[in-house]
């Protein structure tokens, strides 16, 4: 399939429930709608196609952020392996660079990369194509914990202003004493009672938690993906700037006006490129472990 998003159906994106999932899924399509004929699915591992196109991407969301590098470097690896498979079951020769292990710390909760390109082998024009991405859910669940928190403080932050106000309260006397040591506390037991969330289950959590990290991982998924059309981040911010803020800045929401240009560009330029290929090496060849898998 070509233009297509495959975000990939497993047993981590079932545990967060159908609602977030939904939701994950609405802000992500929501997001790609200014990209002609693109499409954003849902799909299980059996279901992802051989090959890969240029336009295509992938996109496996993990539980936490110490999962994002540990399944980057599985999945690189297994598509180098699954490619250079499919190289030698066409008879073609080419040698694929060696794989080089990533120690990387993940931005912002996931990473990507990308190699996408047609090699002239004789009289033959390969196309062969690496992608993927991974994004945490656990990144998304704090941004969004934290964007809904009381003050948006963190249970820390809301400990040290508890303390602080303790602090002061001593030198108050009789009834404004009392009055402020109980405003300390109950501002501190709505903090605690909000972070408790946070050692549960995300589908057992309030509606509009659960539909606000659908939105927050349907961002990160999506900045994942951008990742697999243009390599750098883009200078004017955006959904596709370095470190972008995934809740509470409305810049962020979406991709910026000029930083769709270049990725609907970049999807012209990918769809040029592999027309010009004789023979499409499989990125996920039967008879190989699927790269991305649990």
């Amino acid at each position: 399939m070509a233009r297509t998003l495959f975000i990939i159906d497993d047993a981590t994106l079932k545990s967060l429930g159908s609602a977030i999932v939904a939701k994950m899924m609405d802000e992500v399509k929501s997001i790609f709608s200014f990209a002609p004929k693109f499409t954003v699915l849902m799909t299980a591992q059996d279901k992802i196609p051989e090959k890969i196109d240029f336009t295509d991407s992938i996109v496996k969301v993990v539980a936490t952020e110490a999962d994002v590098t540990a399944m980057q470097n599985q999945a690189e690896q297994q598509e180098l392996r699954s490619i250079e498979f499919a190289i030698k079951n066409n008879n073609l020769n080419i040698k694929m660079a060696s794989f080089k292990r990533s120690s990387a710390k993940p931005e912002r909760g996931g990473v990507s990369w990308q190699a996408k390109e047609v090699l002239a082998v004789g009289g033959q024009k390969v196309a062969l194509v690496q992608t993927g991405g991974i994004a945490s859910v656990e990144t998304a669940a704090t941004d969004t914990l934290t964007f809904l928190a009381p003050n948006n403080w963190t249970l820390k932050e809301a400990e040290e202003k508890r303390d602080g106000k303790l602090n002061k309260a001593k030198l108050a006397h009789g009834k404004d004493q009392e009055d402020k040591i109980t405003e300390a506390n109950t501002s501190f037991e709505k903090s605690k009672k909000h972070w408790a969330l946070q050692g549960t289950a995300p589908k057992s959590w309030p509606q509009n938690v659960q539909d606000t990290l659908g939105i927050a991982l349907g961002r990160l998924v999506a900045h994942e993906a951008r990742h697999q059309y243009i390599v750098d981040h883009f200078d004017d911010g955006g959904l596709g700037g370095e470190s972008a803020e995934l809740l509470g800045v409305a810049s962020s929401e979406k991709f910026h006006k000029d930083d769709q240009k270049n990725i609907v560009g970049q999807l012209a330029k990918f769809d040029t490129i592999q027309k010009t290929a004789t023979i499409h090496v499989e990125t996920f060849p039967k008879g190989q472990a699927f790269a991305f898998k649990e």
